[in-house]
């Protein structure tokens, strides 16, 4: 070693406290812990994609799982579209298309004369797209009678349109479903007098053959029958047709019985009751405080009647605030004209939303 290295390492060992001391083991702790934090964001990183993952899965899996019906449930009904013009103009004498098992919900129904052959046929109105149409269902037991409202005896259509209840040949009660085109025979224990009714859209109503007057069933789709006093059943509804009056050609007035105690006149053992003398029968009631039926032109002249409402006619009732003749000619909107088959069953929901969309429902 020469004098230059000896002053060099002299030097260098004069300045050795001069240096910062590196601590080994701290650096390693830093470095174990840098490595844990980026583990720990990448885990939280990947558990939050994760659960994205999982979020969009289970939303898209709620949504495949809402389209699928199971196999014993009819398809849910199409949401109501009205695409009726009011009046109806029934057309008379043309030949008209089959309208299959499952045209959809209708907005009427008729029970016409057969162009060629005679006998009657079935005849619907499809709400949606307002064609008319001939039904594949058997009348050919019904005749037509002078003063019965035929379809009123033996026709009933729910009042979403739907449902249409009749009786087959046999007598046997057949409800059709017009959106799946499926039959059911919901009366197995017991028959069924004529003139069955649906007071809304899923409940049908009628008297127990060979019972009393306050014998009556109730069947809802999807459940079986039951018994119920007809009278009670009767008490749940502002205004239950008592009196159907009768067909155009025989024109008897109907009657409410009016629970609200608004429009009737109060007679004891009864309640009230609402005698509506410019009908000539009741076909529905709209909502609360509309009256359906065909208009009696013949009971009270005046200037106000129109010449053109002849008995055929069939019309809407305004009767909130009406006075008891119902003279006011804007408490009345046409909603079928005459010429029509007088054996004639509505929807009244449907109905009610085209007088809605024609500016006549109140």
């Amino acid at each position: 070693m020469n004098d230059l290295e000896s002053r060099i390492r002299d030097a260098f060992r004069g300045h050795e406290g001069d240096a910062p001391a590196f601590d080994l083991s701290h650096a390693h702790h830093v470095a174990g812990r840098t490595r844990r934090r980026q583990m720990l964001n990448a885990a939280g990183a990947s558990i939050g994609a994760i659960a994205v993952v999982v979020a969009i899965t289970a939303a898209l899996g709620g949504l495949v799982r809402a389209d699928r019906i199971p196999a014993d449930q009819p398809p849910p009904a199409p949401a109501r579209t009205v695409g009726i013009a009011l009046p109806i103009e029934y057309p008379v004498g043309e030949e008209l298309p089959d309208l299959g098992d499952a045209p959809g919900p209708l907005a009427a129904i008729w029970l016409a004369p057969r162009p060629i052959g005679g006998g009657l046929e079935a005849v619907g109105l499809v709400a949606e797209t307002g064609t008319f149409g001939t039904l594949p269902i058997d009348v050919s037991n019904y005749h037509e009678v002078g003063h019965n409202n035929l379809a009123a005896d033996f026709v009933a259509l729910s009042a979403d349109g739907r449902w249409l209840a009749y009786s087959s040949p046999s007598g046997e009660l057949i409800v059709h479903d017009l959106v799946s085109g499926e039959n059911h025979s919901p009366l197995s224990e017991f028959s069924t007098r004529a003139r069955y009714t649906w007071v809304d859209a899923t409940h049908l109503v009628g008297h127990v053959a060979g019972g009393s007057d306050a014998d009556a069933w109730v069947w809802e789709p999807g459940t079986a029958p039951k018994l119920v006093d007809y009278y009670a059943f009767a008490e749940g509804f502002d205004l239950w047709i008592s009196g159907n009056g009768g067909a155009p050609q025989d024109c008897l007035s109907p009657t409410l019985l009016d629970r609200t105690g608004e429009y009737g006149e109060f007679i004891p053992g009864e309640g009230y009751t609402v005698e509506v003398p410019v009908l000539c029968d009741l076909l529905g009631v709209i909502g609360s405080e509309m009256l359906l039926g065909h208009w009696n032109s013949d009971r009270l002249p005046g200037d106000w009647n129109d010449p053109n409402d002849r008995n055929g006619t069939v019309v809407a009732l305004d009767i909130h605030g009406a006075d008891v003749a119902f003279e006011d000619p804007a408490l009345r909107h046409v909603v079928a004209t005459a010429g029509a088959p007088q054996g004639v069953s509505f929807a009244t929901d449907l109905i009610g939303e085209a007088l809605d969309a024609d500016g006549g429902a109140s």
